[in-house]
């Protein structure tokens, strides 16, 4: 439509202009001549030239068109995911996250064994967001491998195992999963973030072979954790597992065809899996409340965290406080406690999410202290005469054995404790009551 109505004016522009002289052009030939008749150079004839404009039909005009063409890693990553992604499945065990892939047949699913290695409940979520109950069949712990069985088949296909000979350096290698993001996080993302942590696609290459593991450059989340590399054709050259080198610096390795081979072989001979005895221990700053004052501290912590249901420990405390109290003849009071306990507890986890969770202990035990206290008092000695100020300086020490209630919280290596105790002083001929609070970092 453009084009027409430029066309248009332009005609009508040229006519416009043309029309004056066409006009004088006609007077001049209609006027009689009344001069005589004197030779004169024949008048110059203004001549225009008729020119035929053609108006071009209007023309509709549509915007270019970009055809998307699959290049040859984008083709390979497509095809893999469609043959692959729904036989892909997120693992939830306790506040651990990972994903799994099924093998042998729609009820048997491999996945990492640090997902499960605490012995809690675990269950998997398919594609689809359906959750089923699954229990452990038989671990790997060297190859980071676990074979879980389904309480009900999933309708999705197992995965084939890739021929470990057919794995070389610099292969396309593709890693599906489900990635971990925190529930605070995708809480801020909001609408953004609808539909993106069910199932993510990395790519890259094979890096390095061994006889039991493969390595890749593709860049993972940690809740791909247990989910499979597949090839083109979606085919497990292995399974994903994450090692940290130094602080910092990560490598993305998985145990091959082989290992998950051998693990799926035990399949028919289930072994189960409770879970595992750990050292536990922390560090931390600590006070304690006994009237009339605050002693504080620092604290420590070494034990055993029995399958995540029990704990047995024992702590240490070194605490000290010094005051000056008022409206007596006491000047100051210096306090020094070395402390030590042992207790057990029941360990229980309390999840709240995919990730998200706190465990709490609650146990009994015994504490025994050696109270260093040093007492200065001062008074006025007015036997001599002149009024003479007297400063006495006693020490009294003791040990003090005491029974103990204990709860514990504890958040990813965030440790908050909770002591009391009761005191019971025969030389004086009372009890007290402390309170001993703990904060500080536990693994």
């Amino acid at each position: 439509m453009t084009i027409t109505r430029l066309t248009l004016l332009a005609v009508s522009a040229s006519f416009l202009f043309a029309s004056p002289l066409l006009a004088q052009d006609a007077s001049a030939d209609e006027a009689p001549s009344e001069a005589p008749m004197t030779e004169r150079p024949a008048p110059e004839v203004a001549t225009t030239a008729r020119i035929a404009v053609v108006v071009p039909p209007d023309i509709e005009t549509t915007r270019p068109t970009t055809t998307v063409v699959d290049t040859t890693q984008g083709l390979c990553a497509r095809t893999a995911h469609q043959h692959a992604g729904a036989s892909v499945v997120r693992v939830e065990s306790g506040t651990d996250v990972g994903s799994g892939f099924l093998v042998i047949d729609a009820s048997h699913v491999v996945t990492a064994f640090r997902t499960v290695r605490e012995g809690h409940s675990v269950r998997v979520v398919d594609h689809g967001g359906n959750a089923r109950n699954a229990r452990v069949v038989a671990t790997a712990p060297d190859d980071d491998l676990a074979l879980l069985v389904l309480v009900s088949p999933l309708s999705a296909p197992p995965l084939s195992l890739a021929d470990p000979e057919l794995i070389t350096v610099g292969m396309s290698v593709l890693a599906i999963g489900h990635p971990y993001v925190p529930g605070r996080d995708r809480l801020a993302l909001g609408m953004r973030g609808e539909g993106l942590f069910n199932q993510s696609l990395s790519s890259g290459i094979v890096s390095a072979v061994g006889p039991r593991s493969i390595s890749t450059d593709a860049q993972l989340a940690s809740g791909s954790v247990g989910g499979p590399l597949v090839d083109c054709e979606g085919r497990v050259l292995g399974a994903v597992s994450i090692a940290t080198i130094g602080m910092m610096e990560r490598i993305y390795v998985g145990a091959s065809s082989v290992a998950i081979a051998d693990l799926a072989s035990r399949a028919s001979n289930e072994e189960g899996y409770g879970g595992r005895i750990r050292l536990t221990w922390g560090l931390g700053i600590a006070a304690a409340f006994e009237d009339p004052g605050w002693p504080m501290g620092l604290w420590g912590l070494l034990g055993l965290d029995v399958f995540d249901v029990f704990v047995l420990a024992g702590r240490i405390h070194y605490l000290q406080s010094e005051s000056s109290p008022t409206g007596s003849e006491v000047l100051s009071v210096f306090d020094q406690r070395y402390r030590g306990d042992a207790f057990v507890a029941w360990r229980q986890l309390v999840n709240v999410g995919p990730g998200m969770g706190f465990h709490f202990e609650l146990g009994a035990g015994a504490s025994v202290t050696s109270l260093h206290q040093r007492t200065r008092t001062g008074d006025i000695d007015v036997t001599s005469g002149d009024p003479t100020l007297r400063i006495t300086e006693t020490e009294r020490q003791r040990w003090a054995v005491r029974p103990m209630l204990v709860l514990n919280v504890e958040m990813g290596p965030l440790f908050i404790g909770y002591s009391v105790e009761l005191d019971i002083d025969t030389a004086l001929s009372r009890y007290r009551v402390q309170h001993v609070f703990d904060l500080g970092a536990r693994f």
